[in-house]
């Protein structure tokens, strides 16, 4: 990731390319999967004892919660495919980060049990999609900087 030379016995370091970051940003969809699965896991206790009526979930729509990634993966992974081949990965990936910055921020602000649910509709449909061309973009990263490493998160 870093890169470094000896001139003059001083060291400098600099990162090495634009490719490096872009790993490393592309590694951040992976970690932004792992928060989605582990959010309602956190969240549902919480939400099922939350003293405001207007976001407290039954045990109903608790499960439904939690299903939310699972059933939209199944439907939304596939379209993330057919949308890289339509639009490129790369565009896919700009296409879809605003929604999850966004279903993030509703589930933040969440006045009422409809916007709990559309945030995390929001949120995962947009990670299954991420999800599904992020491997293809890690691994044309080069193997002699950082994206081996995003090889492995893959």
């Amino acid at each position: 990731f870093l890169s470094y030379s000896m001139n003059n016995n001083l060291m400098y370091i600099q990162v090495s390319t634009f490719l490096d970051m872009g790993t490393i940003v592309c590694s951040i969809v992976f970690i932004a999967l792992g928060t989605m699965i582990g959010y309602p896991t956190k969240a549902l206790p919480q939400l099922q004892s939350e003293p405001n009526n207007a976001v407290k979930l039954t045990e109903n729509e608790g499960s439904g919660f939690a299903a939310i990634l699972t059933l939209t993966g199944v439907i939304f992974s596939p379209l993330g495919g057919i949308l890289s081949l339509k639009l490129g990965r790369k565009n896919v990936i700009l296409f879809v980060a605003p929604i999850v910055a966004s279903g993030w921020l509703i589930i933040a602000l969440a006045q009422n049990k409809e916007m709990l649910f559309i945030g995390d509709i929001m949120v995962s449909m947009s990670t299954a999609q991420a999800t599904s061309v992020m491997p293809y973009i890690s691994g044309k990263l080069p193997l002699n900087s950082f994206g081996g490493f995003s090889k492995l998160l893959s």
